[in-house]
């Protein structure tokens, strides 16, 4: 039997070397930077799409662009991180992507783009930022260590979410000053600055793999690697649920504000989703990672939704966004360290991928088919029943692991790691 790996606990030894490290702090710095343009970027298209469609489909279908790349190629994103340095993965990445988002502003400025055209901006950019987010994580855990790879997904986590409140709050003003082409070459310019705080950061080498692997030993020893740790497994497809549920949120948001409250709620909501997921960085920072707690996060969510979608009035959907924003933030904090400690070193960049490509095939599936729904039922139906799914899912997800579990108590031994 495989020695399980023991569930991790903070380091709060560590606590401050964190902060303290040049490198840690030019990471945080280009992730809130990078995240304000995607944000403002984010709402500036969406809002423009359906203004030109008035179509939830439509507008499902941006989304569905936005996941093309991780869909399509998530099973090799993580080559480049295998083969090459992290960092010099992403240096690489943050330019090309703040060249699609300026050539995008510029067109849109100069009105020489329609739909299409924005979807397959669109296409472009996730298609790029697939090879730029196992980059992110395997350098992660290239900075803090083992010990702390929970600790600092939380920080850049909240960087992001802290940007993702920013720029949803400024997205609304930013729009009315300077149009929607402004807020996409405004992206461009938080991109650059990305790229000038990786230039500038350092960190100590570490040791080249010692075999650069092809592009097919990357999909098959990603595949593999989930595939023969069933603990490992099950996590993941709980990951596939809830990054249906959780992708699905914001067009569905944007639907329901659309003929209500405008722009201005839209990002309102965003931000408080996002300001939630501050209180979920406090919740990681001192708790137990494992599985236990990823279920009892699952289920509070699915509850959270559930309600939100019955809340009619703005106020009480304003007081469940924070909540729902700060147990997003716990269970992708939670998952991604359970991975990446349950992965080997060496495979860490294409466990990472073969899970971008699961999780974007589920987003597609979830987006195209909840915001096609609100086009009949209304968006707030398509989000309780996206609630309620989630909770029937990790009930079905605990009983199998508690009839597992029951089987190794038996003398069945399983491979993987302690649920607790």
């Amino acid at each position: 039997m495989t020695p399980s790996a023991p569930a991790s606990r903070p380091d709060h030894s560590s606590e401050e070397g964190l902060l303290r490290q040049p490198a840690v702090r030019s990471l945080l710095a280009a992730r809130l930077v990078s995240q304000i343009g995607t944000s403002v970027h984010f709402v500036a298209q969406s809002w423009f799409i359906y203004e030109l469609t008035h179509s939830g489909t439509i507008l499902g279908l941006a989304s569905v662009m936005s996941l093309l790349g991780p869909a399509l190629l998530g099973g090799i994103g993580g080559h480049p991180t295998d083969r090459f340095r992290p960092r010099r993965v992403l240096l690489f990445t943050q330019i090309v992507l703040g060249g699609i988002a300026g050539i995008e502003g510029l067109l849109v400025q100069l009105d020489l783009i329609n739909t299409a055209g924005l979807l397959l901006c669109t296409a472009a950019l996730s298609v790029v930022a697939t090879f730029a987010l196992p980059a992110w994580q395997v350098l992660l855990t290239e900075m803090s260590g083992e010990g702390g790879l929970s600790r600092l997904t939380a920080l850049n986590t909240s960087a992001m979410d802290i940007g993702l409140v920013v720029g949803s709050a400024l997205a609304a003003p930013v729009i009315g000053v300077i149009g929607v082409g402004g807020a996409f070459l405004l992206n461009a310019s938080s991109y650059a600055f990305a790229v000038a705080m990786l230039a500038q950061s350092r960190q100590p080498r570490q040791p080249k793999p010692a075999i650069n692997p092809s592009v097919p030993t990357t999909m098959r020893h990603g595949l593999a690697g989930v595939l023969k740790n069933r603990d490992l497994l099950t996590v993941m497809l709980l990951a596939l649920v809830l990054s249906g549920a959780g992708a699905s949120l914001p067009p569905l948001l944007l639907i329901l504000t659309a003929h209500t409250g405008g722009a201005s709620q839209y990002g309102l909501f965003l931000a408080l989703l996002s300001a939630g997921s501050l209180g979920g960085t406090v919740l990681t920072w001192h708790a137990r990672v494992g599985k236990r707690a990823v279920f009892a996060y699952s289920s509070a969510l699915g509850i959270c939704l559930t309600a939100l979608g019955f809340a009619w009035s703005p106020w009480l959907m304003a007081g469940l966004l924070l909540p729902i924003g700060a147990l997003l933030l716990a269970l992708r904090a939670n998952i991604v360290t359970l991975v990446q400690l349950q992965t080997p070193v060496g495979l860490r960049g294409r466990v990472v991928s073969a899970l971008q490509a699961a999780l974007a095939a589920s987003q597609i599936a979830a987006t195209v088919g909840l915001t096609s729904l609100s086009d009949v039922t209304g968006a707030r139906i398509a989000i309780a029943l996206s609630g309620t799914g989630l909770l029937l899912s990790v009930a079905a997800i605990i009983i199998t692991t508690f009839r597992r579990d029951l089987g190794y108590l038996a003398g069945t031994p399983q491979h993987g790691i302690d649920i607790s």
